[in-house]
């Protein structure tokens, strides 16, 4: 369908500029600024325009590009406004609240596995709703839920190699009857003398109540650089 639009819209005079399937909205948007392209065409079989569209519309937008409109239609919305599927990258406050001593979390008896080619420990885990600070926000509601899941731990250093988690209990009433997510966190080198344990994948999948219809947000991490920098602090001497 992609192909045939865009050799009609060829065949009409237009300059097309073809992009790879399953282009991350990310990639989408540095084709479309590199080529100083005046319209961006995205295609999902997956049912993903809800998601994809608004994460490319944000990429545009960081870039300076703020006319934009969606089907002819001018979108000034920020882009929380904007209907689908986001993550706000909260890769270590979620841990923080899970291994919080107050939130009283629930674990189970741990056992052993495997998780590329490391021994480690899982630990399914509950969290209620009075304790938890883990918010689902949709364009009409905003909602607190408890959650639990499943860690995985890393034998040798107890670091977390792993996480699932699910929205508990979700009210008849909210949008969504289905939320989960799982982030993938791995040793990453940054330099030649140290290893430093960061996230790698995560996936967050939201489904509407009552249907088959499911938004995914899939986020890979690479190129990881390690900035750093030196400062000093020179107090000068008491003037009398």
């Amino acid at each position: 369908g992609a192909n045939l639009v865009s050799s009609m819209f060829g065949d009409l005079g237009f300059e097309v500029v073809p992009g790879a399937l399953f282009q991350t909205p990310e990639e989408a948007a540095q084709i479309a600024l590199t080529r100083d392209v005046d319209v961006v065409g995205a295609s999902s079989l997956a049912a993903g325009h809800k998601t994809l569209i608004p994460e490319l519309i944000g990429h545009l937008r960081d870039a300076g590009r703020a006319n934009i409109k969606v089907n002819n239609k001018q979108s000034s919305k920020p882009l929380e406004e904007i209907d689908g599927l986001r993550s706000t990258g909260e890769f270590g406050s979620i841990l923080a609240e899970i291994f919080d001593p107050e939130a009283g979390t629930d674990f189970s008896r741990p056992s052993q596995v495997n998780v590329r080619g490391r021994k480690a420990w899982t630990y399914r885990f509950e969290l209620p709703r009075e304790r938890s600070d883990f918010r689902i926000i949709t364009p009409s509601q905003l909602y607190y839920t408890g959650y639990g899941g499943v860690l995985w731990i890393d034998a040798e250093t107890s670091r977390v190699l792993r996480l699932e988690m699910q929205a508990r209990d979700l009210p008849k009433a909210f949008p969504f009857d289905t939320v989960e997510m799982t982030i993938d966190y791995d040793f990453i080198r940054l330099d030649s003398s140290k290893q430093f344990l960061l996230p790698t994948e995560s996936e967050a999948l939201n489904c509407i109540r009552g249907t088959t219809v499911c938004m995914k947000n899939s986020t890979s991490f690479r190129n990881y650089v390690k900035f750093t920098s030196d400062s000093s602090i020179i107090f000068d001497a008491p003037q009398k």
